[in-house]
């Protein structure tokens, strides 16, 4: 009898934090990437030294020979890009890599050479860089109210055998 109500509680235990890791995995992402004028910055929260997407829709451009980003008015070289800062897009559609190397404010912009000219300037996006949170283990303990929770529970919960 002793054993079984252990159990059962353990069970109950274990089915609540399921319950409640459900919950917040359907939960939607409060999270969204930041775009405007066919320039868009993956992610709404950008750390240094973080790897973020940066795309530029060109369809609205044409003669496109290439595309130059510009962060806080200066030419920008993707990384693996060589010496070249002009990425040629495919599909309409130029993707770097784009890595913050401080924090602060940063203004970017994106410059289409068209051939023949005039180029034309597309953005830009304003983004805050700060670094990177520490501690937690990257899981749900950001989470307001649920995240301290599932983090207790786990805590008690016995290893998996």
């Amino acid at each position: 009898m002793k054993n079984t109500r252990i159990r059962r509680a353990g069970m109950g235990i274990t089915g609540f934090g399921a319950a409640a890791a459900a919950a917040v995995l359907v939960a939607p992402s409060a999270g969204a990437d930041v775009a405007y004028d066919g320039v868009t910055l993956a992610g709404d929260s950008h750390y240094v030294n973080t790897a973020y997407t940066l795309t530029v829709n060109t369809a609205g451009v044409s003669n496109v020979l290439n595309v130059w980003i510009y962060d806080n008015n200066v030419g920008y070289i993707p990384p693996n890009n060589g010496n070249a800062p002009g990425i040629v897009p495919v599909n309409n559609v130029a993707t770097f890599q784009w890595i913050p190397t401080t924090t602060g404010a940063h203004h970017i912009t994106a410059t289409v050479m068209q051939i023949g000219g005039p180029n034309a300037i597309l953005g830009p996006i304003d983004v805050t860089v700060t670094t990177a949170p520490t501690g937690g283990t990257g899981s749900a303990n950001s989470v307001p109210v649920i995240g301290q929770l599932l983090s207790s529970i786990s805590a008690q919960l016995p290893a998996p055998l």
